[in-house]
């Protein structure tokens, strides 16, 4: 009989460090763009020991993601095989394919670890105008808006000229307003405007690009403009006048910037109009003369300094019933977001960005050898190729600690674990020596090739249990059942922790409440259970000295 239960225990005490933790998925399938999802869910967290956890962090990895997540009704205790209740909200900006990775970061009496969960949600625009870009971006996001764009009515010049100051920019009371100096006039025709000093400004100058038909008379980039400052603008690149102030009128400036070169500064009012003319007439017409170069910079903080307005939406629309096609930047301005470069690449530089969830962790080993768990997430734009994992802080004289990683690859918007294996080292005595008996503190490094700077992150690992197993063997302690309670008294011991449940001979766990009291001569633990348990052979185990120590408890008809 006492080999018997020497057995059961042992495959109890090594299992728990052998498989690497599932990584629960919760999916959001239908998430509209500007609109807030919320979900509730259920995830079951597997943990390497029976005690309680307690959630201390709820982190989504990657800040640029739509998600945030909380515990339902701030209940932060886990048990073991019960699944956490999390509220996820979701927002998302674009019709994209999110995915990311949410860590929670747990402790228990003996360990502060990790788990991941992988949130997914797919979302899209309520109008289908632009449906065609779901989840696209760099070079596929321009060459789908440029199919989009080319296809336009093109009007010849002076039929585009009456439509943008008869239609196009009519403001209340048939006013007209000169995009720079914002100098206005009340006119019915344009040849009214233009006998009053103002004519047609190309924001893409026509020197530039904007001479031929269609370019020439595309409204997008045609503005009403006073003619003195628009003589003054010319063909000068849009900039940040640093100075030499060589003009100025209402707000808008011609001088130099800071590379010396000469920039006309739009007022702050018109400067995102501006930049997203600018934007849509790089796209449509390929960027001629590669005159959006030297200014995409400032214009995209143009673009996110003054952002659309209900002026500009009005003249978007307006525009899109003659030409039958709008300015994508204008109904979406976050497209700019998903595209590097209109004047370059598109494609945003693939750069990994790896990382561990928290900045420590603390451990206890349980046996030799055991193996703890750590998730590693990229949340860069490319794969991250490992080189090897390294650990760094201890190699005990009777242990060693080794750094093991389940794959060589880690996927842009993946992860994976990092395993830390003690192990005792080869030929010495598997008992815990020197000062990792107590406490240590290794550093667990990832190194990656192709430059990728390496990762890093402290454990603390610490043995509060044993290397061992046995029955109580000085004196076996005296176990009293009183209905749904159990008394055991542990002669010469006092033991600091408890685990809160019970074995029966089939190795199923029936969770108890566990106090112990400390009292002379030893200690005495506490097992509740709220239902009565199946009459039977049962077993509980203690960590003390050094040690598993089981104590059968029977529990009779």
């Amino acid at each position: 009989m006492r080999f018997w239960w020497w057995g059961v225990l042992w495959v109890f005490a090594v299992g728990w460090g052998s498989a690497q933790p599932p990584v629960p998925v919760v999916r959001m399938d239908t998430v509209w763009v500007g609109q807030e999802r919320i979900d509730t869910v259920a995830v079951t967290l597997t943990f390497p020991s029976d005690e309680p956890y307690r959630i201390v962090a709820v982190r989504v990895v990657d800040n640029r993601q739509p998600f945030t997540v909380a515990v339902l009704d701030g209940d932060s205790t886990i048990f073991p095989e019960e699944p956490v209740r999390l509220v996820i909200r979701c927002l998302p900006r674009h019709n994209l394919w999110y995915q990311t990775f949410v860590n929670l970061t747990v402790r228990s009496a003996t360990r502060l670890i990790a788990r991941p969960i992988r949130l997914e949600a797919r979302a899209y625009y309520l109008d289908s105008t632009y449906r065609f870009t779901w989840n696209l971006q760099g070079s596929a996001l321009v060459n789908a808006l440029y199919d989009y764009v080319k296809v336009h009515r093109a009007l010849f010049y002076s039929d585009a000229r009456r439509q943008l100051f008869e239609y196009v920019a009519k403001g209340a009371g048939d006013t007209i307003e000169c995009v720079y100096s914002g100098r206005k006039i009340a006119v019915k025709r344009y040849e009214e405007a233009y006998a009053q000093g103002f004519n047609t400004e190309h924001v893409w100058p026509r020197s530039y690009g904007a001479d031929r038909e269609p370019a020439k008379s595309d409204l997008h980039h045609l503005f009403p403009s006073d003619q003195q400052i628009n003589e003054k603008r010319a063909n000068y690149p849009f900039g940040l006048v640093s100075r030499q102030v060589l003009y100025e009128q209402g707000g808008s400036r011609l001088g130099y910037d800071a590379g010396n070169r000469i920039v006309f500064e739009v007022r702050p009012k018109t400067r995102g109009d501006i930049a997203r003319a600018m934007f849509y007439f790089a796209l449509r017409y390929r960027n001629p003369r590669n005159f959006l170069s030297q200014q995409e910079a400032i214009l995209r903080q143009w673009h996110q300094e003054d952002p659309v307005d209900s002026v500009e939406r009005r003249r978007n629309q307006r525009i899109r019933t003659i030409q039958y096609r709008p300015n994508p930047f204008i109904d979406h301005p976050e497209f700019l977001e998903r595209i590097y470069q209109l004047s370059g690449n598109p494609d945003f530089p693939p750069v990994p960005a790896v990382q561990f969830a928290d900045s420590i962790y603390h451990v206890v080993v349980n046996q030799l050898p055991d193996t703890a768990w750590f998730p590693l997430f990229n949340i860069g734009t490319a794969a991250a190729i490992v080189r090897d994992g390294v650990v760094k802080g201890y190699q005990d004289s009777a242990t060693v600690a080794t750094a093991l990683i389940s794959s060589d690859t880690i996927p842009a918007a993946g992860m994976e674990f990092v395993a830390l294996r003690i192990d005792s080292r080869q030929g010495a005595a598997k008992q815990w020596q020197s000062k990792l008996a107590q406490e240590d503190t290794i550093t667990l490094q990832v190194r990656f090739r192709n430059g990728v700077r390496p990762v890093k992150v402290p454990v603390i690992i610490r043995l509060a249990v044993p290397t061992s197993v046995a029955l109580w063997s000085q004196q076996m302690p005296a176990v009293t059942v009183y209905g749904q309670t159990a008394i055991i008294h542990l002669p010469d011991a006092y033991v600091p922790f408890v685990p809160a449940v019970l074995r029966d001979l089939l190795g199923r766990r029936w969770p108890v409440t566990a106090t112990v009291q400390p009292q002379a001569g030893g200690s005495r633990i506490l097992l509740q259970w709220d239902v009565p348990l199946p009459s039977g052979h049962y077993w509980y185990v203690i960590p003390w000295d050094h040690r598993l120590w089981i104590v059968p408890v029977v529990i009779e008809p």
